[in-house]
């Protein structure tokens, strides 16, 4: 390898292995939230909607 391939290749590896979509996995394995009613927000803890307050 010349020196230049060497000095390009290495400034792209870099950039590739650190963006941060090669650690973001599949989105279809995120769990999605259901869609709650108008005054309603998802509670993660209880896994169900509940009644929006403020606080």
């Amino acid at each position: 390898m010349k020196i230049r391939q060497v000095l390009f290749a290495i400034p792209v590896l870099v950039a590739t292995l650190s963006s941060p979509s090669i650690f973001a996995g599949d989105e279809s394995d995120a769990v999605k939230k259901p869609e709650c009613p108008k005054g309603q927000v998802w509670d993660s803890k209880t896994q169900q909607c509940v009644l929006q307050t403020s606080g």
